[in-house]
């Protein structure tokens, strides 16, 4: 379905530690039952200087997220590939000048450090921006991130009002959906 084609870096990484794992199990003869634990393991404590959360964060295929949706994304949003937003966290007051403008948010009114996340419709992180400025926007972040890599025609992301970044997923016939909250709270996935 094309998710073959498009393994990153780090997802290389994972796959080679994974084959390898398997070798030595066919090797040695043991059995698979604990495999899931062993490649977590040697995936973690095998690459020196490597981050051992970004390891964990992979992309998912489409076959995976759709068996794994939950029962109101089946519903309402059957083709909804991951859920996109991004987060703010505050860091240290910049004593560069152009430096403290990048990093300072009129949103939060403080320097702050912004990351762009996409999560399956079942709670997994799939993609984690590099950081930016706080003074960033969002459209940005995701143009410069690599998330849009990740997309394939039919996908559809779901995210809140603020992001407009429909320009940037039409030629790729990616759908934005923004759910629309009423007063009373209520949405299509209550």
């Amino acid at each position: 379905m094309g998710y073959e084609n498009k393994t990153t870096p780090d997802r290389r990484i994972i796959l080679k530690h994974q084959l390898t794992v398997k070798k030595r199990k066919l090797e040695t003869g043991d059995s698979d039952s604990d495999m899931g634990k062993t490649e977590l393991d040697t995936t973690l404590e095998s690459e020196p200087g490597t981050n051992k959360l970004k390891s964990l964060i992979v992309w998912l295929p489409r076959e995976v997220i759709r068996d794994c949706c939950p029962e109101s994304f089946r519903e309402n949003y059957p083709r909804t590939t991951c859920i996109i937003d991004c987060a703010e966290t505050f860091i240290q007051r910049q004593t560069n000048l152009r430096s403290r403008c990048e990093t300072y948010s009129n949103f939060k009114s403080h320097d702050t450090a912004k990351y762009f996340e996409g999560i399956s419709p079942h709670g997994q992180i799939m993609f984690i921006s590099k950081a930016c400025g706080g003074r960033a926007s969002d459209k940005f972040i995701v143009e410069k991130s690599g998330f849009m890599n990740y997309l394939l025609p039919g996908d559809e992301i779901m995210a809140d009002r603020g992001f407009t970044i429909d320009d940037l997923l039409f030629p790729l016939r990616v759908k934005l959906n923004i759910q629309a909250f009423t007063k009373q709270n209520k949405t299509n996935l209550s």
